[in-house]
């Protein structure tokens, strides 16, 4: 993939996009995510868009279910480093339903091993969120005494501003269609053998 503008971008009337991601995200931990991308069993097309996962040995993706609309894209915006590499900090909100303790135990895991986040979209597609540099909880809000809130613990994950930037923006996930990708991405929670 070349670093200059090789492509139009026109709209297309007939193929209006849709924002948005579904109520659910898959979560690895950052460790095992790289693991199995220097395995292969990540494997990207010539754009970069993922095409398929295949989780490792013993390693899957954990799925936590939100409350509809309150999982959020935010937006990965350019991040100049002095005398470094430009790049892109990728950001991820999601609420984690229930409040006991075993649910704060997960923000205990997460804030010691960075997470990386696949997503699936509303257009029908997948996103991965934090797959150089995982992510890392920066933004959480736990108030049991808003009702709005009470029952779910806010978590806004970002990449870390003390590890490099990501070089590219968030990567696509698409395997032949929709129904097939969100299939692969609802069956990233069962462990490889």
């Amino acid at each position: 993939m070349g670093c200059s503008i090789n492509r139009e971008s026109l709209f297309d009337c007939n193929d209006k996009p849709v924002g948005g991601v579904n109520n659910f995200a898959m979560l690895y931990n950052y460790t095992q995510w790289r693991d199995m991308v220097e395995a292969g069993l990540v494997t990207f097309e010539a754009d970069g868009t993922i095409n398929d996962i295949v989780n490792g040995t013993g390693i899957q993706a954990y799925r936590f279910d939100m409350p509809d609309e309150t999982s959020m894209i935010l937006g990965s915006p350019d991040r100049l480093v002095d005398g470094g590499i430009d790049g892109f900090d990728h950001a991820f909100s999601m609420s984690i339903l229930g409040t006991k303790q075993t649910k704060k135990n997960l923000l205990l895991g997460l804030s010691f091993e960075k997470a990386v986040a696949v997503v699936y979209k509303k257009n029908g597609t997948g996103e991965v969120y934090g797959g150089e540099q995982g992510l890392k909880p920066t933004a959480n809000t736990y108030n049991p005494n808003d009702p709005s809130i009470g029952s779910v613990i806010p978590v806004q994950m970002t990449t870390s501003p003390r590890t490099p930037a990501e070089n590219l923006p968030p990567a696509d996930v698409f395997k032949t269609d929709s129904p097939t990708t969100k299939a692969l991405i609802l069956g990233l929670n069962i462990a490889g053998s």
